[in-house]
């Protein structure tokens, strides 16, 4: 490689051989399923002056494997979301969904009612609402 030193080339070789292997094989090979992990599922936080409104982005995830907890002015939501049993049974040639669990937590600058917070889970985006105290 005309006008590098020799330690840049042999970094850059070093690269190639360790790169190359991940880049050209494995498409036709037996993959390893991918394994889950901790993931953070897009969410949106809007409020009126009567209640706050989260949404959280989790398709996939079934209402049973959510927990949403609300501590002062502080709510917190967390859950999982496993690979389809199915899934088991076939070779992963390319897997962009997170698996595993997560956990996403939003202050808000006001007191939050308890009794009062509502979930949905519709169309994979979980929706709550929670009143502010007066």
């Amino acid at each position: 490689m005309r006008g590098m030193s020799l330690e840049t080339t042999q970094a850059l070789e070093l690269l190639r051989r360790r790169l190359y292997p991940l880049l050209e094989g494995n498409l036709g090979e037996r993959q390893a399923a991918p394994r889950e992990r901790l993931w953070t599922p897009p969410a949106e936080v809007r409020f009126t002056d009567k209640e706050v409104v989260l949404s959280l982005e989790i398709p996939g995830v079934p209402r049973e494997a959510v927990e949403v907890n609300l501590q002062g002015t502080t709510l917190t939501v967390a859950g999982t979301r496993h690979r389809p049993a199915e899934d088991d049974e076939r070779q992963v040639h390319q897997a962009e969904r997170p698996m595993g669990d997560f956990s996403r937590s939003f202050t808000v600058p006001w007191a939050l009612e308890a009794e009062s917070t509502a979930a949905k889970l519709e169309n994979g985006v979980l929706t709550i609402r929670a009143k502010r105290v007066a």
